[in-house]
């Protein structure tokens, strides 16, 4: 899910490899990894909030939208194929419509 982040002090701060400033940036979902993200919330010089979209596919993140296809290996093989997340989400999409028409009774 891509995050925005602001620095609660004027001259900004670094986390990350990134000086963050006092106003919003936002960033993609693949930019920072779960640990860095994890550090940069619990940063008291940062604010840090999730930006959701209005498309509930658009507010996943890659490593959720591949678990539920039942594609997901691991946080290595995510960083080596870099996969275009709108790809992965017309893959969920028809992964998706599959299982609804295997659920549909037969007439």
């Amino acid at each position: 899910m891509p995050i925005k982040i602001k620095c609660k002090r004027k001259s900004g701060f670094y986390r990350a490899g990134i000086k963050h400033g006092p106003e919003w940036t936002e960033y993609p979902d693949d930019r920072f990894t779960p640990s860095e993200i994890k550090r940069l919330k619990a940063e008291p010089m940062l604010v840090v909030e999730t930006v959701a979209g209005e498309d509930p596919y658009e507010a996943m993140t890659k490593v959720q939208i591949l678990d539920k296809i039942g594609e997901f290996q691991d946080t290595t093989d995510l960083k080596k194929t870099k996969p275009n997340k709108a790809e992965l989400i017309e893959r969920l999409k028809k992964h998706e419509e599959q299982q609804a028409k295997d659920k549909a009774p037969e007439d």
